[in-house]
């Protein structure tokens, strides 16, 4: 239960709850209190879908990060052009001979 609480949005968790308690105490009349939580724990695991899971509030700063380096890169290499252009020059050429050698050996 606790992991469901976790999990699962707050608008559909009383519902989900309800519905899951109904399930195990019908499978534990009918069966056994073993199979009614064995049931219990692969009916949670069905209910993992996007619709479900609630959204969370923390967001990945990294992207956000990653895309202000790639502006900042940008706008120096257009202010530096000729930097720049012995820069991306001296990569390939450094690159190349590393392929090379490699295939080489």
């Amino acid at each position: 239960m606790r992991f469901l609480q976790w999990f699962c949005a707050r608008e559909l968790l009383e519902e989900i709850e309800g519905d899951l308690i109904e399930s195990f105490e019908l499978n534990a009349e009918e069966r056994s209190i073993f199979y009614a939580r064995f049931r219990f724990a692969l009916e949670v695991i069905y209910l993992l879908r996007p619709s479900v899971i609630k959204k969370l509030n923390n967001y990945n700063n990294t992207t956000i990060m990653i895309k202000n380096y790639g502006k900042i890169a940008f706008r120096n290499y257009r202010k530096n052009v000729n930097y720049a252009f012995i820069n991306v020059l001296s990569m390939s050429i450094g690159l190349a001979c590393c392929i090379v050698s490699y295939l080489n050996y």
